[in-house]
């Protein structure tokens, strides 16, 4: 029997970061629907009025932008706004179908313009109604815009159209519930050719470096989740600037945004800005045109201002915004996670959009230096004292600047760094943003720690956009358990690298318990231990046969320096599987492990005394699996960390029209939740899940004395709970909030 003890200087409590799986999806801001504009599909009698701009001297704007662009820490210039005051009463003109239904019409017109932006200061639409902006020749549309983009502010900013003149159309059905409140006050003339920068150059797109890297290719495949939090803003349709999806300690897809006060200072800037996910290459050697600004467009307009500082009593570069949507499911948002004390990192990655090109990765291998940056508070910045890949150029500013373990720590400012001189580049540090000042809207602290919790650094957020009673954590754990880390005598660790040479180790699971078909979609494993840079860890599924592990049928893959750096309580790592894993019965999920000289692993396991089966299962170095209470192993019953993520499908055929009242009584509550049941008039199963979505309690109704089932919370922390009700013909959830 292998010998083993109790590290007592690593002694883990674990406390699930419980993740809300509930958050509101508006569809407002610049997210378009389908739809062509009638004047498409219909001859019209009157011509369109086109309303001529006058920009002035472009060579002294060119001139200005040419000193700008030496001073970083100013948005990359693109065009200027010219103020107007259009509207359905007073510009361009309506026309009446012999269905009743109307149209109206507005031209502009700005010689010279390589694209033309708009604002509406004034937007409010009825049901039914819609805008469209297209070209003269048709070859750009952006829009159906509806009364979906309605937002408290009435502001709506338009992205650039190409060419130098553009048609406003409106479509009104022949009734609607109230006027259309429709004004535009800006037109933005793009003098310096923002499409152009979308070009085919040299195999890159843009005019950005040379020396800038893609996103998508090899340096950036340990950063795939991150990519999917950073965007190219365009603000007031005349800058362009970078900026981030940012998690707070809820966990709950709050969309904050981090990016600098340089680029957004102000509630009226950040009302209009159009931020856009996703402009990236598909791949290292794509050559194809991604063509961002069409119809097809990821993108959000309009955010409100929550934190930043620029006064008088002090400078910081920093500012939060919080979107005016959540970004919808297929623009695959991410929000980063941050690490907030004062510690330098041991390497760093800037993920930007230089020049608005499409996103670009830049990396520096060695620490940065804290410095003071012209113009802000003292010892406020991250020096960057070299990049050894890539730079940061005009359009970079506001991008975030990450650690090695994937958090970030600042965002741009400025400095003199190009692919000529990538040298000495400043990052706003995010520690001095955090709480320097004690004022709300002065500091990052109260929006991304509104539990007030005082750690140090959070992990990203993915979103679950699924039906979050159809996606639950499978955990062999109970609510509650403690956990170590067990050491074994000769050297390394029970639950992962030790002088034995164990290979892999694993988590038994049977689906069947669970009375449900599975479709597995990823793995959450909790790591205590996770050194080394050299190895890509690989997290499979087997197959059960005769009672133990046999065949990979599914695997997804990470680095382990992408993990943790060092012991670290509560890091989870969380994998996707390319395709779901369709699986009944027995499986078992886990983790080989790395084999290269001074890379380690140790997962979280429960103590010996909170395990009631023993679940773990190891390879050791005869490539023979073993149970962890085995004589051959350990000899002692465990469960460890590893949490298959499972899509499933009940067995109901019939849904009923009529959905049976359920009443959950009291709610809120402190322990006791009563489950009434009195209106099913057949079997029903009970699942109970914490909002992590760890299933942790099930009742089978037939097996009851009464019609009303008690479940007891007094054990679980607080927070929110669903509890689901399955029978033949319906499926009933309900939330239950517990306070403590």
């Amino acid at each position: 029997m292998k010998q083993f003890a109790i590290n007592n200087k690593i002694f883990l409590i674990i406390s699930l970061s419980l993740i809300s799986l509930f958050f509101s999806n508006f569809l407002s801001a610049q997210i378009s629907s389908e739809g062509i504009p009638l004047s498409y599909s219909v001859k019209l009698k009157k011509s369109i009025h086109f309303e001529l701009m006058e920009i002035g001297d472009v060579n002294k704007l060119l001139l200005e932008d040419t000193v700008n662009n030496k001073l970083k820490g100013k948005p990359l210039h693109f065009a200027k706004n010219l103020n107007v005051n259009f509207t359905p009463d007073n510009s361009g003109v309506w026309d009446t179908l012999p269905d009743g239904n109307k149209i109206w019409r507005l031209g502009i017109k700005s010689t010279g313009a390589y694209s033309i932006g708009i604002t509406f200061n004034k937007y409010n639409l009825p049901s039914n109604s819609s805008v469209f902006v297209y070209n003269i020749n048709k070859t750009q549309l952006l829009g159906a815009y509806t009364s979906k983009n309605n937002k408290n502010s009435r502001v709506l900013s338009i992205s650039p159209v190409k060419g130098d003149a553009i048609i406003i159309e409106y479509n009104e059905p022949k009734k609607v519930a109230f006027k259309p409140l429709l004004s535009i006050n800006q037109v933005a003339h793009d003098y310096k050719g923002i499409f152009e920068y979308l070009k085919i150059k040299d195999g890159q797109y843009g005019l950005s470096g040379d020396c800038n890297i893609d996103i998508n290719c090899n340096e950036g495949q340990e950063w795939q989740n991150e990519k999917h939090s950073v965007c190219r803003i365009i603000i007031n349709n005349t800058e362009l600037c970078t900026g981030a999806l940012i998690n707070n300690t809820q966990n709950d897809g709050k969309p904050y945004l981090l990016t600098a006060n340089h680029c957004i200072g102000s509630e009226n800037l950040a009302e209009k800005s159009i931020f856009y996910f996703n402009y990236e290459k598909k791949s290292c050697d794509d050559t194809i045109d991604p063509n961002p600004n069409t119809g097809s467009i990821q993108s959000l307009s309009g955010s409100s201002l929550k934190a930043t500082k620029n006064d008088s009593s002090g400078k910081l570069d920093f500012s939060l915004v919080e979107l005016s949507s959540m970004p919808p499911k297929d623009y695959k948002p991410y929000f980063s996670g941050w690490y907030n004390a004062s510690n330098p990192a041991m390497k760093t990655v800037c993920i930007h959009h230089p020049l608005g090109d499409v996103k670009k990765i830049s990396k520096d291998n060695d620490s940065p230096i804290i410095d003071t940056y012209t113009g802000y508070d003292s010892n406020s910045h991250w020096q960057i004292l070299s990049w050894e890949l890539g730079t940061t150029e005009g359009g970079s500013s506001g991008s975030p600047l990450f650690n090695e373990n994937h958090n970030i720590i600042g965002n741009l400012t400025g400095g003199d760094a190009s692919c000529d001189y990538p040298f000495n580049d400043f990052f706003a540090r995010l520690s001095n943003s955090w709480d320097d000042y004690s004022d709300y809207s002065q500091q990052l602290k109260h929006w991304l720690d509104p539990n007030n919790s005082g750690v140090t650094s959070l992990n990203g957020y993915k979103p679950n956009f699924d039906d979050p009673t159809d996606i639950i954590t499978l955990s062999n754990f109970n609510e509650g358990d403690t956990a170590t880390l067990y050491i074994a005598d000769e050297g390394g660790y029970l639950s992962g690298n030790n002088a034995f040479g164990d290979l892999a180790k694993a988590e038994y699971y049977n689906s069947s318990s669970y009375g449900f078909h599975n479709v597995i979609k990823g793995v959450y494993v909790y790591f205590a231990v996770a050194k080394g840079s050299k190895s890509n860890i690989s997290f499979p599924i087997w197959n059960d046969n005769n009672g133990s592990p046999y065949k990979i049928i599914a695997t997804a893959t990470k680095s382990i320096s992408s993990i943790v750096t060092d012991v670290i309580a509560n890091q989870i790592t969380y994998v996707e599987f390319a395709n779901p894993v369709d699986i009944t019965g027995s499986f078992y999920a886990g983790v080989v492990l790395p084999q290269e000289a001074g890379d380690t692993l140790a997962i979280v396991t429960n103590t010996e005394y909170n395990a009631q089966v023993n679940t773990a299962w190891e390879k050791n170095a005869q490539e023979q699996w073993l149970p962890y209470n085995s004589d051959d192993s350990w000899g002692i019953s465990l469960n460890q960390a590893i949490w298959p993520v499972v899509g499933y499908v009940t067995s109901i055929n019939n849904i009923t029209k009529v959905i049976p009242d359920v009443n959950v009584y009291p709610n809120p509550s402190s322990d006791n939740v009563f489950v009434d049941l009195s209106n099913i008039k057949m079997n029903a199963d009970i699942f109970v899940f914490n909002s992590f979505g760890v299933l942790i309690k099930k009742f089978d109704k037939e097996k009851t004395n009464s019609n009303v089932v008690k479940i007891n919370f007094s054990e679980y922390p607080a927070g929110l709970y669903l509890i689901q009700i399955i029978t033949d013909n319906n499926k009933i959830v309900k939330k239950v909030l517990i306070v403590k």
